[in-house]
């Protein structure tokens, strides 16, 4: 009896080990990305996307983009919407801020504070644009371009915040915080549209994503990267950000190049006399 008690046991424990080996073999899965590697990045840039933080994700993205890898090709477009709609957004509010400072009848020193950190995000955004269009229109030239990450929903209507910055009225820092939130939501989803070629027209560009991603038709992504270098070198003039003409130069350079793939688009041929002619009147440096 003792000895049937014991092979029984013995064999319920063989039993149950292998059943535990199974179970930690099928629990323990693929390794995770190393922190720090492209992959790593790669994932939190999505995850950060996800929760509305663009800053990060935006930082992420520009970091994969600049240097050649495996995730290169696939975080360089969605870093160029980024930092084009980021750009813009950054400078209408430090325009709604200019606004405001001129207005206020209190203390204008918090108005011309947000002004200037908005001015100086702006510029940042518009710089690493300029690198990234390099990039693209460089090694990729027209190919179609990968959107991975899907398009944010927006609110187009002006923000009612803008009616009291520009009156002078002080609206309180939360305010703000949500008030940039939406505008670089909206300035994101607008460059996403032009990359889809159906600028100012959210819905249907939207439309195009099937399962969170889409295709941006080469010729249509050149001239969304050609208009917002024109944009930039607005910008970057002297009754805005009043940058050294150099960049506006740089900017205009990568622009025509960009349009110069840009076959049979008749915007694309107004937009090419409308930059040759701003270049003429920049001074040379």
């Amino acid at each position: 009896m003792n000895n049937m008690r014991l092979s029984i046991g013995i064999r319920l424990g063989m039993v149950c080990g292998v059943a535990l080996l199974l179970v930690g073999c099928a629990e323990k899965g693929p390794e995770p990305p190393k922190p720090g590697s492209p992959a790593f990045k790669w994932n939190s840039a999505q995850e950060s996307y996800k929760k509305g933080d663009y800053i990060k994700t935006s930082n992420a993205l520009v970091e994969l983009a600049e240097k050649k890898g495996e995730f290169t090709e696939q975080a360089r477009p969605w870093a160029m919407i980024m930092t084009g709609g980021m750009s813009n957004a950054y400078m209408e509010l430090a325009e709604k801020f200019a606004e405001g400072t001129k207005k206020t009848r209190g203390d204008a020193m918090p108005f011309r504070r947000a002004n200037n950190e908005y001015k100086g995000k702006a510029s940042a955004s518009a710089m690493q644009f300029i690198e990234l269009a390099r990039g693209y229109v460089t090694e990729n030239k027209a190919a179609d371009a990968k959107l991975l990450l899907e398009m944010p929903d927006a609110v187009f209507a002006e923000p009612g915040q803008y009616q009291k910055i520009t009156k002078g009225l002080t609206v309180p820092p939360a305010e703000v915080v949500g008030l940039e939130q939406t505008v670089v939501r909206r300035e994101i989803a607008n460059m996403a549209s032009l990359a889809l070629g159906s600028p100012k027209d959210a819905a249907k560009a939207k439309a195009a994503y099937k399962d969170g991603t889409a295709t941006a038709n080469g010729q249509a992504f050149l001239f969304m990267t050609a208009k917002q270098l024109w944009n930039i070198g607005e910008m970057f003039g002297q009754k805005k950000l009043n940058q050294p003409a150099r960049f506006t130069h740089a900017a205009y350079d990568t622009a025509v190049q960009a349009l110069g793939m840009v076959k049979d688009n008749k915007d694309a041929a107004a937009l090419l006399k409308k930059i040759s002619e701003a270049d003429k009147k920049l001074p040379k440096e």
